[in-house]
């Protein structure tokens, strides 16, 4: 009775807080960085009070973590708020007074009274045996005669002489004879001379203008590529040619890198050539294949480009 009656005037209680503060509710438009966290210092002192809010707001804000800008919602008056904290506190003060309250007397049972135990006199201890006067005798037994004997053999000196070594005498040390090492000759290994290069035609002194070829003048391939796809060719770099073993080529062949620049004129204004440009000079490496090869850029005037025309140089 008493705990129902204490939870009544609980709810009237929160009751008449609402509907007295509720005219002190304020609508508040939310702006930019607002979070009910905010809200509750702001207008409670109080972040921790900020579910007030969200309890208040249920039906307009559905995630706590995340309230819109510009989203209008009630800020509960501070007394109002009060009331709320009180009134979830009352549940929690009546479960604390349930569990402090007295536990009711425990019935006390009766002591019994134990039988008193008997006690029993100890038994008188045996008297100890008077010791006797008389010194107690004891047997030595003899040892038999024969035994004496063997002892007394065992105790007499006993000469020892040194042990001579007579196999010494008899038997002489085997002699050692070494044996002659014999040294066998070291053969050599004939070392393979590597074969002499052939000169490379020296091509220093050429004109970098080039040279007028014919119409029909005839070109043995062209460059169709450079390792690491670069735009600019320069000495020491490696580039494929379209060209191999059936065009004549192999290991160590040289070739001219050569680039038309223009059609030569006559004096009557006829086409009679070509202006050849020399652009550097390339060295055929091992690979060879018969329509392919790979080659070393030996020397550069200008830049190579990709489709640069290849004139292999006849060997002497």
């Amino acid at each position: 009775m008493k705990k129902s009656y204490v939870l009544l005037l609980g709810f009237v209680f929160v009751f008449l807080s609402f509907a007295g503060m509720s005219a002190e509710d304020m609508n508040y438009k939310v702006v930019q960085k607002d979070t009910l966290w905010d809200l509750a210092g702001k207008y409670y002192n109080n972040p921790w009070q900020w579910k007030k809010i969200y309890n208040s707001n249920k039906d307009t804000i559905k995630n706590p973590d995340l309230i819109l800008v510009d989203q209008e919602i009630v800020i509960p008056s501070a007394k109002a708020a009060e009331a709320e904290v009180l009134a979830s506190e009352t549940p929690q003060a009546e479960e604390i007074a349930r569990e402090q309250a007295p536990a009711e007397a425990a019935p006390v049972e009766p002591a019994t009274e134990e039988p008193a135990q008997e006690e029993v006199a100890p038994a008188p201890e045996a008297a100890a045996p008077e010791p006797s006067s008389e010194p107690a005798k004891t047997a030595v037994e003899e040892p038999p005669k024969e035994e004496a004997a063997e002892v007394a053999e065992a105790a007499e000196p006993v000469e020892t002489t040194e042990p001579v070594d007579t196999a010494s005498e008899e038997d002489p040390a085997p002699e050692v004879v070494e044996e002659p090492v014999i040294e066998e000759p070291v053969k050599e290994v004939p070392v393979e001379k590597p074969e002499p290069r052939k000169p490379r035609r020296n091509t220093s002194n050429l004109d970098p203008a080039g040279f007028v070829a014919p119409l029909d003048f005839e070109f043995d391939g062209i460059i169709s590529g450079v390792k690491g796809e670069k735009t600019m060719i320069a000495q020491g770099d490696v580039v494929y040619l379209d060209i191999g073993s059936e065009s004549g080529i192999k290991n160590g062949t040289m070739c001219q890198v050569l680039r038309k620049k223009g059609k030569v004129k006559g004096e009557n204004g006829m086409v009679i050539g070509l202006q050849i440009r020399y652009v550097g000079q390339i060295e055929v490496t091992k690979q060879v294949n018969e329509y392919s090869s790979t080659a070393v850029v030996y020397r550069s005037y200008e830049p190579i480009v990709k489709g640069d025309l290849i004139k292999i140089i006849p060997e002497k």
